[in-house]
């Protein structure tokens, strides 16, 4: 089916064109089994926060793990620290240990992968940045998520407290990939139903081979800068998306620049020719941006601070 594209007039270093492709597959598919790759390294057992009360950053990880198994997902885990550890079942994840390494996990998910692929998606929970080299680490976490999109399983992270490794997260998910974080116990509920969305989304793979997730009305979505389907006069309705989108991909910048962002939005606002309905999105997205600067504030320039902008952000806007 034909690609429709909404252009925007161009500002600023944003993108200008909302795609919107109808995908032929449901916008969720079934679970079989999830592998989760978990982070069992010692700080892992250390609080996820400062009240000792929500327990140990290993604990709460496993708390999400038995939620999930509860609504019927099928678990397995593949634990790691400096090496990888035999697939497992929640009762049987080993106690924190260890330093943080993510080579090892490569060599062994090409085997799991190449033996025999019973997963559906692929969970990957960590806690920390890795002990080994910067660049050996992020080369490894870059491979394992083209492994599990390759293999057809759906990518999710967990960033588990401030301290967990955003560029890890962000490689490992891919381009609008589920992103999650949390720090207290207040969220737990929260988590495990993004988590689960994200286990059963289905994606679409886009020519230049990145994937974008097909949302509740069958369709796509996505930015670029210059337009590749039949081109459409925007609507209230694509306007509001198109902003959304744009907030997700700033949101997922170390630093996103709120100055420029409320600026992007008061001149795109100005193709609604509603004024009334222009101003309500104004306020929509002004509220929006606060709220998850609020929410985000104490991960500000810790290494979890762009997993928990996005999930922030996807949480607020309800964006897929």
């Amino acid at each position: 089916m034909s690609t429709k594209s909404y252009n925007f007039d161009k500002y600023s270093d944003f993108s200008n064109v909302l795609n919107v492709g109808t995908s032929i597959n449901e916008s969720t598919r079934e679970l079989k089994e999830v592998l989760v790759i978990m982070d069992i390294t010692g700080s892992m057992g250390g609080n996820i926060n400062n009240n000792s009360y929500d327990g140990s950053k290993w604990k709460v990880a496993k708390k999400i793990l038995e939620k999930l198994e509860s609504r019927g997902v099928k678990i397995r885990v593949l634990p790691f620290n400096c090496a990888t550890y035999q697939i497992c079942s929640i009762s049987e994840i080993p106690e924190p240990n260890e330093c943080t390494y993510f080579s090892p996990i490569v060599p062994t998910l090409e085997q799991i992968f190449k033996n025999k692929n019973n997963y559906s998606a692929v969970l990957f929970a960590s806690d920390g940045l890795p002990s080994e080299d910067k660049q050996s680490a992020m080369k490894a976490i870059s491979r394992i998520g083209i492994l599990v999109r390759e293999n057809n399983c759906n990518p999710v992270s967990l960033a588990i407290g401030n301290d967990a490794d955003s560029s890890a997260c962000a490689k490992f998910a891919g381009n609008r990939g589920y992103e999650c974080f949390i720090k207290t116990l207040t969220q737990l509920e929260q988590v495990v139903d993004d988590i689960y969305t994200g286990l059963k989304c289905n994606y679409h793979m886009l020519e230049d081979g990145n994937y974008v997730p097909i949302e509740k009305d069958g369709n796509y979505y996505y930015l670029t800068t210059n337009s590749v389907g039949i081109e459409i006069v925007p609507d209230f309705d694509a306007i509001f998306k198109f902003i959304n989108l744009t907030l997700l991909a700033e949101f997922s910048k170390a630093e996103p620049n709120y100055k420029s962002l409320k600026e992007f939005i008061n001149h795109t606002v100005q193709v609604e020719p509603n004024l009334t309905k222009r101003e309500m999105m104004v306020n929509h997205f002004d509220n929006l941006i606060r709220n998850v600067i609020e929410v985000t504030k104490e991960q500000f320039r810790t290494p979890s601070n762009i997993s928990s902008q996005k999930y922030a952000m996807r949480q607020a806007s309800q964006q897929a």
